[in-house]
C-alpha cells in the first residue's frame, strides 16, 4: 500500500508540474512577416508570444544581440539587428527587431537562439516551483523577388577584410539588357562610408563604359576599424523607365580594415631608383627617385618589393 501511495504522489506531482510548465510555455508565437513570405525587403521583424502571464523580458543586451539573433542569406551574408526591444510599452508580449534594410534578391533565414527572452511570470513566481520559461530556437525563411535593380555585385564584396579602401564599384548586371543605369541623385553627396563617428563621402563617382557599373572613389582610408557603406535608395535608376521598381533599393555593405603588420614608413635613398606598385599590384612609378616616391598620396605601396606606408 505504501508503494502504491508513493507512486500515486509522484505521479500527481508530475502531472501538476507538467500542467504548470505548459501554462507558461513560450512555444506559442507568431512571426511577422510570416515565415515563407515573399517580400520586397526585410527590415522589421516582430515575434508575438501568446498566453504569457505578464509579458516578456529580454536578458540579451542590444549591444550583443547579434550573437544570438541574425538573418543569413543563401550566399552566406550575415545581418545583425540594429535595434532589439522586448516587452516595451503596450507590446509587452512582443520581441521587436530592426535590421539594416535587406533588399537584394534571394532567400534568407532568420534565426533567434533559444533563451533570448523569458516569461516575466517565472521571475515573479519562482517560489512556486515553475520551470524556467524561455523561448526555444525560432527560425523563419523569406524570399526577396528579383527585379532589375535589386541584383548587384560589389567590389570589394561586402564582408571583405582589407588593408585600405580607396575605390568601390557597384554593378547592376540585370540592367545591361535595358541600356544600363544612370546616376540620378548625386552619389557624392548621398553615399557614405562610416566608421564610428567618422563619415567619408566619395570624392568622385562615374559610370563605366558598360553603363551598368558605377565607380566610387574615396580618399585612401587605412585606419583600422569596421566600415559601413550606405547607398540610399534611388541613387541609380535603370534607363528604361524611372518608376520606383527601376531604382536601386537601399544598400548596405560592411568592410573591415585590419592593422597591417610589417609596414614601414618609406625611406628611399636619394640615388636609389625604385619601382612602386599599389596594393593591387598595379604599377604606380617605375625607376622613380626619392622625391617622386615621397610625393605620392598617403597610402600603402609596394616599393622595391617591400610594403611601405607613405604619410603626409
Amino acid at each position: 500500500m505504501r508503494k502504491f501511495y508513493s507512486f500515486f504522489v509522484v505521479a500527481l506531482v508530475a502531472i501538476f508540474a507538467h500542467t504548470a510548465s505548459a501554462q507558461y510555455t513560450m512555444g506559442d508565437y507568431t512571426v511577422s512577416p510570416a515565415s515563407g513570405a515573399t517580400v520586397k525587403s526585410i527590415e522589421n521583424v516582430t515575434v508575438a508570444f501568446k498566453g504569457l502571464a505578464d509579458g516578456i523580458d529580454a536578458h540579451i543586451n542590444p549591444s550583443n544581440a547579434g550573437q544570438y539573433i541574425n538573418i543569413t542569406s543563401a550566399d552566406g551574408d550575415v545581418y545583425k539587428p540594429t535595434s532589439f526591444k522586448a516587452g516595451i510599452g503596450s507590446s509587452i508580449d512582443n520581441l521587436d527587431l530592426t535590421f539594416p534594410a535587406i533588399t537584394k534578391a534571394g532567400t534568407y533565414t532568420l534565426t533567434i537562439a533559444a533563451g533570448v527572452v523569458k516569461d516575466y511570470d517565472q521571475a515573479e513566481t519562482a517560489d512556486e516551483g515553475e520551470q524556467y520559461s524561455v523561448n526555444g530556437e525560432i527560425t523563419a525563411t523569406y524570399t526577396i523577388e528579383q527585379t532589375y535593380m535589386n541584383v548587384w555585385t560589389l567590389d570589394p564584396a561586402s564582408g571583405s577584410e582589407l588593408t585600405s579602401i580607396s575605390k568601390i564599384t557597384i554593378a547592376f548586371p540585370e540592367t545591361m539588357n535595358r541600356d544600363g543605369i544612370d546616376e540620378y541623385s548625386s552619389p557624392e553627396s548621398n553615399i557614405t562610408l562610416t566608421c564610428g563617428d567618422k563619415v567619408y563621402k566619395p570624392q568622385s563617382s562615374r559610370l563605366l563604359d558598360d553603363y551598368y557599373t558605377a565607380e566610387l572613389t574615396f580618399e585612401t582610408i587605412t585606419e583600422p576599424g569596421e566600415y559601413t557603406l550606405h547607398i540610399p535608395a534611388d541613387v541609380y535608376k535603370e534607363f528604361d523607365t524611372y518608376e520606383n521598381e527601376s531604382a536601386n533599393p537601399e544598400i548596405f555593405a560592411f568592410y573591415t580594415i585590419k592593422e597591417t603588420l610589417g609596414i614601414e614608413d618609406v625611406a628611399v635613398g636619394a640615388n636609389k631608383a625604385s619601382n612602386v606598385y599599389d596594393i593591387y599590384g598595379r604599377t604606380v612609378l617605375r625607376n622613380a627617385n626619392a622625391d617622386a616616391v615621397n610625393s605620392l598620396e598617403s597610402g600603402i605601396y609596394i616599393v622595391n618589393g617591400k610594403k611601405v606606408l607613405i604619410r603626409k
